[in-house]
């Protein structure tokens, strides 16, 4: 026995309303995914861009830190030899000093042998102090020096003593008599009193005196004499108060 079986044929209809709505979904797919990879490409891009930007400023930057350092290194060394230039420039304007105080010294020398070592040898007593010089320091503070001329006709190197005095008053306003100092109590730095030095033709003296509170000092007198003869005495006397 044979069965018959029916088969029914049907056909499918799509819509065309249901294919464009398709069309546009696949559409919208791939722009979606289109720019979504423009987009990757495009920050890629831009990534390698800012990157070898970077990479170009941080060279630069490096070249100019090195630079930098060299300019550091060049500055310090022309600091050195500005300084070095100073203290040579320093030194040699000391030395000039120096040397023109030689020359002052020298030409000063030089004026005291033609004038106190004259052919005239017996005007004059054989050792005394010619000049005496004095510039105030500070208040109570005095720079002073003084000049030992030996005259003889034939002379020679001699040991001298010297004690001076400065001779003043204490209270200009009191009717109180003259008080006179010892110079070594007025100058702490003399080394021993009476001073010793020895002399030829001249000797130049220098030193610091200090004047005790309230005291005008009027003249200072000096006394000298010969280590070999300490009896044969020679004065000096100069006025405190006249020009230096």
């Amino acid at each position: 026995m044979v069965s018959k079986i029916n088969i029914e044929k049907r056909s499918v209809v799509v819509t065309r309303s249901n294919l464009r709505t398709t069309i546009i979904l696949m559409s919208l797919t791939m722009l979606v995914l289109a720019a979504f990879f423009l987009g990757d490409w495009r920050k890629a891009a831009e990534f390698e861009r800012v990157s070898a930007e970077n990479l170009n400023l941080s060279e630069s930057l490096l070249e100019a830190k090195n630079s930098l350092e060299a300019l550091k290194e060049e500055i310090d060394i022309l600091k050195m030899n500005n300084q070095v230039d100073s203290l040579a420039l320093e030194d040699s304007r000391q030395d000039i000093l120096e040397l023109e105080r030689r020359i002052s010294e020298n030409v000063f020398q030089l004026e005291l042998y033609k004038d106190f070592l004259s052919d005239d040898l017996e005007a004059n007593q054989k050792l005394s102090v010619v000049k005496f010089a004095k510039s105030r320091v500070s208040n109570k503070n005095w720079s002073y020096s003084w000049v030992i001329v030996q005259r003889a006709r034939e002379p020679r190197v001699s040991s001298v003593l010297i004690r001076a005095f400065v001779e003043g008053k204490t209270d200009v306003n009191s009717g109180d008599g003259l008080k006179e100092f010892p110079l070594n109590q007025l100058d702490e730095y003399l080394p021993r009193f009476p001073i010793q030095t020895r002399i030829k033709y001249f000797s130049i003296n220098r030193g610091v005196l200090s004047l005790p509170e309230g005291f005008e000092p009027i003249k200072i007198k000096f006394v000298l004499s010969y280590e070999s003869s300490p009896k044969q005495i020679y004065e000096s006397t100069f006025d405190w108060r006249g020009d230096l």
